[in-house]
């Protein structure tokens, strides 16, 4: 539970904060997934006075700041229409309202759609301190052991990706049970992730040949049974959605 709340006006301060030992410190967006944490006492940084909120276009790249809501995201002109689609896809409107980017992606599972999108796509993800950038898949592998040390300020998309998604849930407002992501570069360079069990989605497939992206698919999907669906299920599924996604 929360045991301590902060609202840093400068991002030194925010710094400061997550670098304590302890308590255990979040950066805080729009709470959603932290106000459903239950394991441990921890202190949240509200992140509401660093004007991270902001989404621009820029050299042909989106930059997405941190605690951009996913409902400004669908509702911007510059949000490209896929990534339109997986924001209305992750969630209803009230959780949208309240739920950021950076939120979303710290928290998501292998069913979240924005989190395969993200991967297919190949996110930049800057952090603080130092400014570095990471890959969405250097990400999705490496947010756990990193602690609370690091803080997500933007997110950034490269727009000349054509991106294409496909999900299948039980119900069209449900959780995907599979999901296939692909995005394809001018050249025909392409990543394909998958989605839909597990911890965080997988990336199948980076390349330019579709045989080869079939066979990826369906090797990757070989141990995804779980309660929900059957490995040769998720495998059938993949392969039917990756021909209408290709």
């Amino acid at each position: 539970m929360i045991i301590e709340y902060h609202r840093p006006q400068t991002m030194d301060q925010a710094l400061q904060l997550l670098a304590r030992p302890t308590p255990r410190t979040y950066p805080l967006g729009g709470g959603s997934w932290l106000s459903r944490k239950r394991d441990e006492d921890f202190a949240v940084i509200d992140l509401q006075s660093l004007g991270l909120d902001e989404v621009q276009a820029e050299g042909g790249w989106l930059s997405l700041g941190a605690t951009a809501r996913l409902q400004k995201l669908v509702e911007v002109q510059a949000t490209p229409a896929w990534l339109k689609d997986v924001c209305t896809r992750e969630t209803h409107r009230n959780l949208r309202e309240m739920s950021s980017i950076a939120g979303t992606l710290v928290g998501a599972d292998g069913r979240s759609p924005i989190a395969m999108a993200m991967l297919a796509v190949n996110a930049s993800i800057q952090t603080m301190p130092g400014g570095a950038e990471i890959s969405a898949q250097e990400f999705f592998a490496s947010r756990k052991s990193a602690g609370s040390h690091r803080l997500i300020t933007r997110v950034r998309l490269d727009l000349s990706a054509e991106v294409r998604c496909e999900f299948v849930a039980r119900t069209p407002l449900d959780t995907p049970v599979i999901g296939v992501a692909l995005a394809v570069w001018p050249g025909m360079a392409m990543r394909i992730a998958l989605g839909g069990f597990g911890e965080a989605p997988m990336l199948a497939y980076e390349g330019d040949d579709a045989g080869q992206a079939r066979a990826a698919v369906h090797t990757a999907l070989h141990a995804s049974g779980d309660a929900w669906a059957s490995a040769v299920y998720r495998q059938a599924a993949a392969l039917a959605i990756l021909e209408r996604l290709l």
